[in-house]
């Protein structure tokens, strides 16, 4: 048994464990999205969903993860004007007082869009990782990242 062949087992059964279950078709499909392919050596997909054991999953790269962070959040200033006050205080020329009143009119896209207009993105979203973690933003159904130890992925449920 090859080395490539020992780690995407090792992998399929650390998946396995964490997701509590999954058929060898599903664990096989993942498994071939994270190891490197072909020449260059880059996995297929650094940021995919997956059906697993009937839940779905989302697994990321880790030198993808801010990237994808990143995007989702510029494409939805609403969501970025949800923030708490206090933490938009700091990236935004708004007093916490005056952002909550904003919140209050529901003015959250204005509020996301001047986040956007400030430049300040990049530094919101490592602030709010260094409160909350990954699993935060893309772990929808109960807030966990998990680290894969066996690969440099992600893995969080989405449903």
């Amino acid at each position: 048994m090859t080395t490539k062949t020992k780690s995407m087992i090792k992998l399929a059964r650390e998946i396995r464990e964490t997701a509590g279950g999954g058929k060898p078709q599903e664990l096989r499909d993942i498994v071939s999205e994270m190891i490197p392919q072909g020449r260059y050596k880059f996995p297929s997909s650094y940021d995919f969903n997956a059906d697993l054991n009937g839940r779905e999953y989302r697994f990321i790269a880790g030198c993808y993860i801010d990237d994808a962070l990143r995007m989702e959040f510029d494409t939805d200033p609403y969501t970025l004007g949800c923030f708490n006050a206090w933490f938009l205080a700091k990236y935004i020329p708004l007093t916490k007082e005056q952002i909550l009143e904003a919140q209050k009119a529901e003015c959250f896209e204005v509020i996301g869009q001047l986040v956007l207009n400030c430049g300040n993105l990049n530094e919101l979203l490592e602030a709010a990782v260094g409160y909350d973690d990954y699993g935060h933003f893309f772990s929808h159904y109960d807030g966990v990242a998990v680290e894969l130890e066996t690969t440099d992925y992600r893995m969080f449920r989405t449903n």
